[in-house]
């Protein structure tokens, strides 16, 4: 009798639906449903949702940006003498620094939903 490689049973519960979904996917796959549900849950990588607090969070930085974008028009804005010139080149590192930093975090969120 052959010994077999795997030697740890798994189960789980299913709808009727969901095994003639499962059923269906491991045919067109050309693999029993065994090999399927293994190649499915070892091979591919499923990224974990994002919580909707973070995702909400995102959208606020968003509109931060946005907030931050039309502070620096009128900081830059030739008639906004009312900041002193050091504390001008200082609020425009600041918000530099910032839009860098919601990029990053952007490009990231972007990467982890593709």
């Amino acid at each position: 009798m052959k010994k077999r490689k795997s030697d740890k049973l798994v189960t789980f519960w299913v709808t009727e639906k969901e095994l003639e979904q499962i059923n269906k996917n491991a045919e067109a796959a050309g693999l029993n449903r065994s090999k399927y549900l293994k190649d499915i849950s070892l091979k591919n990588k499923i990224k974990p949702m994002i919580p909707t607090i973070e995702l909400d969070t995102y959208y606020q930085i968003g509109k931060i940006g946005n907030n931050i974008n039309q502070i620096a028009r009128v900081i830059n804005n030739a008639h906004a003498n009312i900041f002193h010139k050091e504390t001008k080149n200082s609020l425009i590192h600041e918000f530099d620094d910032l839009k860098t930093i919601m990029r990053k975090h952007l490009d990231a969120l972007k990467k982890h939903i593709k």
